[in-house]
């Protein structure tokens, strides 16, 4: 999930472009504490409290963090299009906007299903919201290299390489298949939600002593009570 305080984030939207075609992007990381009445809180996780500004009846859920098994398998493919999920679409965009992101996969919030939610507008453009469900990505070109975290492993970053631009198909939340394409940023979204749907996160596209290292921390800071 791209933290949408991200300097490369606020760069863009202080030269009037969107950050979804900008030339670089940052990535996924901030923490919040827990608040008191944080809802559909999972043991272990961070709670977010519900959003004055959202409806009444949605729902922020918090962040799973590394660590927890639904992280780290193939997210089960969706079948049944109704109102169930789209409460549960609505809940998405409201819990990543709470988080101040730009993108957010379902099993991040313990729901391993193929969901995806994107907005690398941050609430700007209502028309750039977009709902992935059952994403498969159909084609990818160039490369661009930046600094990328995730919601999941906060505080941590390292440089990953990714496509420059990719097209994804998905259905959206009426089941209707499209095809969408992005570049920059909204390619590095497309690919950083579509792997967390298959059990990986963006740690495993860097090298293994830069992941064994991050991994060490983390146990240590388990070990401290402070992940």
């Amino acid at each position: 999930m791209i933290f949408a305080g991200d300097p490369p984030f606020r760069k863009a939207r202080a030269k009037g472009g969107v950050p979804g075609i900008a030339a670089d992007a940052n990535a996924w990381v901030l923490r919040f504490p827990t608040p008191e009445r944080a809802m559909g809180a999972r043991s272990g996780g961070t709670g977010f409290a519900q959003d004055d500004k959202s409806s009444p009846t949605t729902m922020i859920y918090p962040i799973v963090k590394f660590g927890d098994p639904v992280l780290e398998k193939s997210a089960a493919e969706v079948t049944t299009f109704g109102e169930e999920l789209k409460k549960l679409l609505d809940d998405m965009f409201e819990s990543m906007y709470a988080a101040r992101g730009v993108g957010l996969a379902a099993p991040q919030i313990g729901i391993s299903k193929r969901i995806a939610v994107v907005d690398v507008t941050f609430k700007e453009d209502p028309g750039a919201k977009l709902v992935l469900i059952n994403p498969v990505i159909v084609k990818k070109e160039g490369r661009q290299r930046s600094s990328e975290g995730c919601l999941s492993i906060p505080d941590f970053r390292e440089d990953v390489t990714r496509a420059k631009t990719v097209t994804v198909r998905a259905q959206d939340a009426e089941g209707k298949f499209f095809e969408h394409t992005g570049e920059d940023l909204l390619a590095r979204a497309f690919l950083h939600e579509t792997d967390h749907l298959h059990g990986k996160l963006y740690i495993s596209h860097i090298s293994a002593l830069k992941r064994d290292l991050i991994k060490r921390k983390i146990k240590k800071l388990v070990k401290a009570g402070e992940w």
